[in-house]
């Protein structure tokens, strides 16, 4: 549908690019996967985008699941480096500094951490915002987290909900100022306000 779509490239470049654009580590990489039937104008709006933004990857497909993000990753990585790995959806946001923050933690836990097995991110306070009112939130293991790796390692933070990370490998929270920021729209599937005004 591209009035969904066009919508949601809106949304992506007012809310979400934006907000990675405005990191203070620039040391990352952004694969953005996207559907291989996108329809031509949007590939080129973000062909666009890439250009104007040398950490944006658009990859595209025809079936997304985690064996093929740690394919598109492993072609893209430096050997010898950890990995890390942090979801974002293409209607939300992030700090500023959350990529700093999930590197200095990385650092710090990484010597502590079996690098086969892998350990969680999390920031469990963050926001949510509708029509311009913004409800903190306190979501211990929510849709922003990251997952610190060796590159041996054959997960992703894909590799399972988001809810259940304490089952699959150690998380570490930091309770930090807010992280991230849920955007509200009348198109959420999943996503429900939840938290304080």
């Amino acid at each position: 549908d591209e009035g969904w779509l066009g919508r949601r490239f809106d949304l992506f470049e007012r809310v979400c690019l934006n907000s990675v654009q405005r990191q203070t580590e620039g040391g990352f990489q952004w694969l953005v996967f996207m559907d291989w039937a996108t329809p031509l104008p949007f590939k080129e709006r973000m062909a666009a985008l890439t250009v104007r933004n040398e950490f944006l990857h658009p990859v595209y497909c025809s079936q997304f699941n985690e064996e093929f993000a740690l394919e598109e990753i492993r072609r893209r990585e430096e050997p010898g480096r950890i990995r890390i790995t942090t979801r974002l959806d293409n209607d939300d946001a992030i700090h500023p500094r959350l990529v700093a923050r999930v590197q200095e933690l990385a650092r710090r836990q990484v010597p502590a951490m079996d690098p086969a097995r892998g350990f969680f991110v999390s920031f469990p306070i963050g926001c949510a915002e509708r029509k311009g009112d913004f409800y903190l939130q306190r979501y211990r293991c929510n849709p922003f987290t990251s997952f610190v790796s060796g590159q041996a390692c054959a997960r992703t933070v894909l590799g399972c909900d988001h809810r259940y990370i304490a089952d699959v490998a150690p998380v570490v929270l930091d309770y930090t100022r807010p992280m991230w920021c849920q955007v509200i729209h009348e198109e959420n599937v999943a996503t429900r306000l939840r938290g304080v005004y």
